[in-house]
Order: structure tokens, then sequence, then C-alpha cells
């Protein structure tokens, strides 16, 4: 396994985001209890990235081929049939994507926020499962122009 960060806290994409922080929090705290027995693996001030800007890369299944955030470039795209035997009559497109993140405070990245903004990011792409965070992984390639990959597990 590569070293990655932020990978001990359990949170899925899937439900709604809660608008109020401190309410996702409790949300926070309450998967880590029902995953672990406990939230000591969840300290929401945690800096987890030291930096007031970072470009995160993930690929996600979208709706259309334009079907992204201001904060988000496209940087490559795979058009899949529909799935006719599944009853899908569209194309499905799964896009590899980078976005680039502001600190609130411009200087770094508590886990709070982090999970908070990731969390919102996944809101507009489509799924047939739930996405759960498996982690960051620092890229240690310059050429490729992201700061950080968001590992995605699927249910």
């Amino acid at each position: 396994m590569t070293d990655r960060i932020f990978h001990k806290v359990v949170w899925d994409f899937f439900e709604d985001l809660s608008e109020d922080k401190q309410e996702f929090n409790k949300e926070v705290i309450a998967k880590q209890i029902r995953n672990f027995g406990n939230a000591d693996n969840w300290d929401p001030n945690e800096i987890i990235i030291d930096q007031p800007e970072v470009v995160f890369c993930y690929q996600a299944i979208l709706f259309s081929k334009d079907d992204k955030y201001d904060n988000e470039e496209i940087i490559k795209i795979i058009t899949f049939p529909p799935f006719e035997e599944m009853g899908e009559e569209e194309e499905r497109y799964v896009g590899i994507i980078h976005a680039t993140l502001k600190a609130d405070n411009n200087q770094n990245f508590p886990a709070l926020e982090l999970l908070y903004k990731l969390h919102k990011q996944f809101l507009n792409k489509d799924t047939p499962a739930k996405l759960y965070l498996d982690g960051l992984e620092k890229n240690e390639k310059p050429k490729d122009k992201y700061d950080y990959y968001v590992h995605i597990d699927f249910d």
C-alpha cells in the first residue's frame, strides 16, 4: 500500500451534506463511533495539509461532459456506451479531474474543513455505489500538476 494520509477516518460521500459544519462534525463523530466504537481517530482541528491551496486529483462518473464545478478541470474523459442490458439509455462519462481547494484561513486545512470540502466535490458526481474515502496520496511527480490523489473505495 502506498503512503496515504487521512485514511483512518471512515467517511462516505453518499449522504447529503449538512450546511452547518458543526452538524457535519457530529455526523463524522457518529460514523466513527458506529464503525470503531469510539471517535479516537477523529480530531476536527488536526492539520491534515499545511498549505493554503491544494489541487486534488480523482476519478468520477459524470452526468455529462460538462458536469463540473468552477474549481474543477477535467483532465481526461472516457465515454462508455449505455449498458442496455441494465436498462441504461445514455452514455456514461468517467473523468479524471483536478480540483483546486483553498483553505478558509489561507494557511492550512484542518480535518473538518478538508473532509467537508471533499464531500462537497462529490455531490454532483454520479455513482452506482457508495463512495468511501480511502485516503490521500501525495503526488511525487511534479509533471502531473496536482498535489494529492484522492483514493476512493466503492461499496
